[in-house]
Order: structure tokens, then C-alpha cells, then sequence
């Protein structure tokens, strides 16, 4: 099948987990817009979760492996080995985070996602959880594995193109499907873009992570990690002394080209 067919075949699922969201407002009105109720939150995790066994439904009809969709769990090594690649890079990653928040004594994770109100909350366990969890299954496995299928390719015979394709694809699909959040925002484009920013930057790394592990539990537990810590608090640099300030740039820097490297040994050791 032609690569812009197949994307808009693949891009059904994502399109219904939106609608997910906002089919509420028939019943419950502008608090269907509210992401910060509990309740709403509750309503949002079950039309996800509706959405998603829709979209497994629609893979039986289009014939995808799940093996394609990364949800597999046979053969077993693949999610764990995905899992520990994926905690490493991300790790990685976060060195500059990690040691900033070692030397200021700050709290290495996101007061709003690991506050004491929200811990027990739905609003955690959505945003910790099951938001990550859904994200992977529709945009990495569900989305790549109908791109990859009706395209001819597996994660055996995927070249260059094909992943750059899938960055391409997918990053676009996860990042602007979070474009609905303008209705969060007041009609403001502007307080939105910083979200897009960043989650255009994790769609790309995700979608790495799915094709060179060939599975959704590695892209899950760093898109679940990186909801709890948040984005690096690259803005707190300046607030320590100058020598210190040299250190944790030098950390940042470092952490970031020994994950790209890392991701270059994924992608060239990714059948191991």
C-alpha cells in the first residue's frame, strides 16, 4: 500500500482516542474541557481505554501482528530487554536533572505530577500511568505497527527510510493531536506551543525506542519516568554559582551526547 494511504489508515486509532476526550462534553458540558478534575479525569480514562480496545479491534480487521505492535509477550526477552534499554537511555538522559537535583538538594521530580494531593490521586495515576500507557499502545504500537504492515516492512527489514518515515509520522500525529488542549487554554495558542515543543521532542525519541526495541514496555516506562520528572529545569541553571553552574552544564552536555550515542548502539545492535 502507498506510505500516505497507510498513514491515514494508521491515523483512525489516534483520531478516535482524541474523540475520546471530548465526547463528553454531550453529557457533562465545559467540565468535559476541565483536564485538572477527577472526575473528568476518571471520564477520560475510560473513553481512552474504549478507544483502544476499538482501535485492537480495527488491527484484527486490517490483519496486525501484534509482534508488529510491539504488545507482544512472546518471545518474554523482548519487553524486559525493552524496558532496560530504555530506562538506560533515559537515565542517560536525565544525568544533568539527576545530578542538579543531587547538589541543590531539589527534588529530582515534578512538584505537580508527585505532589502529596495528587499521589492517591486520579490525576496521578492517569498522568503517571495509564496517560503514558494509552499514548504508547495507539501512537508507537498500534499506529507504526498498521504503518509497518501495510507498507510490507517488519522490524527485521526496517531500513533508514522506514524509520525516518516513522518519525516523521508518528512525532507529527502525537504532537499535534495535543493540539485539542487549546480548549484548556483559553483559545491561546501561544501558552500550548512549549507542550507541542516538547512532546514533538519525546514523539521522536519514543518512536527510536519502539523501532530499535521492537517493543511499547521500553517507550512506556520512559514516557512514564519523563511525565514524573518533567521537562529538565534547564531554568534553574543560573540560580547557582558560577563554578557550579559550569558543572552542571558540562553534566547536561555530557548526558545528552552519551544518550545519543546510546541510541546510535540501538539502532545498530537493534535484533540484539
Amino acid at each position: 500500500m502507498n506510505l500516505l494511504l497507510a498513514v491515514l489508515v494508521a491515523l483512525v486509532p489516534p483520531i478516535l482516542l482524541v474523540g475520546s476526550i471530548y465526547i463528553w462534553y454531550f453529557f457533562v458540558g465545559e467540565v468535559a474541557f476541565d483536564n485538572t478534575h477527577p472526575t473528568q479525569k476518571i471520564r477520560r480514562i475510560v473513553g481512552g481505554w474504549i478507544s483502544v480496545f476499538i482501535s485492537l479491534i480495527y488491527t484484527r480487521f486490517l490483519k496486525i501482528p501484534f509482534t508488529e505492535m510491539g504488545i507482544s509477550l512472546s518471545p518474554l526477552y523482548v519487553p524486559i530487554l525493552s524496558i532496560a534499554k530504555s530506562l538506560v537511555f533515559i537515565l542517560t538522559l536525565y544525568l544533568g536533572p539527576i545530578y542538579h537535583s543531587h547538589i541543590s538538594k531539589r527534588h529530582l521530580f515534578d512538584e505537580a505530577a508527585y505532589s502529596s494531593t495528587t499521589r492517591s490521586s486520579p490525576i496521578f495515576l492517569s498522568t503517571i500511568i495509564l496517560s503514558p500507557l494509552l499514548e504508547e499502545i495507539v501512537y508507537r504500537g498500534i499506529f507504526l505497527g498498521i504503518l509497518h504492515t501495510l507498507t510490507g516492512k517488519t522490524f527485521s527489514s526496517l531500513t533508514v527510510g522506514t524509520v525516518f518515515s516513522d518519525i516523521l509520522f508518528s512525532t507529527l500525529a502525537f504532537s499535534t493531536s495535543h493540539i485539542h488542549h487549546i480548549f484548556e487554554k483559553d483559545g491561546n495558542m501561544k501558552r500550548i506551543l512549549p507542550q507541542l515543543f516538547v512532546t514533538a521532542i519525546f514523539g521522536f525519541v519514543s518512536t527510536l525506542l519502539f523501532d530499535f526495541t521492537h517493543s511499547i514496555a521500553g517507550p512506556f516506562v520512559a514516557h512514564a519516568f519523563c511525565n514524573l520528572v518533567g521537562a529538565p529545569p534547564l531554568h534553574l541553571i543560573s540560580e547557582e554559582p558560577p563554578l557550579v553552574q559550569k558543572r552542571l552544564w558540562a553534566v547536561y552536555v555530557f548526558g545528552l551526547v552519551s544518550a545519543v550515542f546510546e541510541m546510535v548502539l540501538l539502532g545498530w545492535f537493534r535484533s540484539v
